[in-house]
């Protein structure tokens, strides 16, 4: 799940820049001299608790882990889903986007880099590059004796009639380094938040959900329908069924973190809160909200919430409509009421989807619907990661 500050989170602490095209995440990086890559074995899946929104949302349904990633081997590449901090929009006229929708909303409809293959000193810098994880460890894939994490790791989708295929993209941060981004039907996979709320049938049909999106969790079951259809007679990871009890404060959850952070302008938002500090974002968004006081008092415009010159609430409500209704942006406070079309949904709407901790066959919450055993990866228990000795490896994340 995208994302160490984001899932996957999606999970990586994101976000430095104020431009509206990039973040300045820890997207490259290396292994430390005396290290050459993990010990996780091939097929073995590890799994991450590391700070941030999805953290945040994990917790608040009573699970830990917030990120899974498939090994192909000691020291060799690795599959995840996952997405940079979406960037601001730029757009900082009078009553301009950055103030009442400051994310931009075509990058959070289709988050990038979405599923990848990154090599060792990518995925190190991704675990390890910022806030410290609080737990972290693997598990092989070998129930009844069958390996069939292996078999996970050495299926061949590309060429496939099922249109999966690999693209060899150059780093947007260092054009020097490569990594492989997974295509469906020739568009490249994106990570989808949407599926924290609703999996989408992933689990059961092996195929992309909407728009070809995924996130680190959902990713896995697709995997297993494909790779492993003789593990348990082809039944897929189980779904769980959240209540709106449960999803409310996971919603509120992931709304307190991003405008805690970013208003704190640090951690996964950063680059949110530092526009938000800015004297000319700051001013024109207040303006703006003065100017709004007529749609508030529910002239011409009807009863819609106050804005109070605060990007940072703006973008908490289009990161949680994101997740709940896989729309981007609902307007502004003055034309369309951002706030209450989340918290309408998660009143009255059940989730049903697939965390890291039901892949891991780890989850203990009551509306549990799996149990040790219902993934590939579910019949062990927490193994060490450990990075072995040898050379430097260099390598980026998107």
């Amino acid at each position: 799940m995208l994302v160490r500050g984001v899932v996957g989170l999606g999970i990586v602490a994101l976000g430095l820049s104020f431009t509206a095209t990039a973040s300045a995440d820890p997207v490259c990086g290396s292994i430390p001299a005396g290290s050459s890559g993990w010990n996780v074995p091939n097929g073995g899946t590890v799994f991450i608790s590391g700070p941030g929104p999805i953290h945040d949302v994990i917790s608040a349904i009573g699970q830990t882990r917030s990120h899974s990633i498939l090994s192909n081997g000691p020291g060799g590449y690795v599959t995840h889903a996952t997405s940079v901090t979406p960037p601001v929009t730029g757009d900082r006229s009078f009553c301009g986007s950055e103030c009442m929708n400051p994310i931009n909303g075509n990058f959070l409809h289709n988050s990038m880099p979405g599923l990848e293959q990154v090599d060792q000193g990518a995925i190190y810098t991704f675990i390890y590059g910022g806030a410290g994880n609080s737990f972290i460890a693997f598990q092989h894939g070998v129930p009844g004796g069958t390996d069939w994490g292996n078999t996970i790791a050495n299926f061949s989708w590309s060429g496939g009639s099922n249109g999966i295929s690999f693209n060899y993209l150059a780093s947007s941060t260092d054009s020097n380094q490569r990594f492989w981004n997974v295509t469906y039907n020739g568009a490249q996979s994106h990570y989808g938040w949407n599926q924290y709320m609703n999996i989408q049938g992933v689990n059961s049909k092996g195929a992309f959900g909407l728009d070809t999106g995924v996130i680190c969790s959902t990713a896995l079951t697709m995997w297993q329908h494909d790779a492993a259809p003789g593990y348990a007679g082809g039944t897929p990871v189980a779904t769980h069924t959240y209540p709106s009890s449960m999803i409310g404060p996971a919603a509120n959850a992931l709304y307190n973190a991003v405008k805690s952070e970013c208003e704190g302008t640090s951690g996964f938002f950063t680059s949110f809160g530092a526009a938000a500090t800015q004297i000319g974002l700051a001013a024109l968004c207040g303006t703006c909200g003065a100017a709004c006081g007529l749609c508030w008092a529910g002239i011409g415009c009807g009863n819609m919430n106050s804005y109070d010159g605060d990007p940072c609430d703006e973008a908490a409500d289009q990161m949680v409509n994101a997740f709940t209704t896989n729309m981007a942006t609902y307007g502004d406070d003055c034309n369309y009421d951002n706030e209450n079309h989340w918290h309408g949904v998660v009143s009255n709407t059940s989730s049903v989807t697939i965390s890291p901790d039901d892949v891991s066959g780890w989850s203990t919450t009551p509306y549990a619907a799996n149990s040790p055993g219902s993934s590939v990866w579910g019949y062990d228990v927490n193994n060490t990661v450990q990075w072995n000795s040898g050379g430097t490896v260099y390598g980026c994340i998107d």
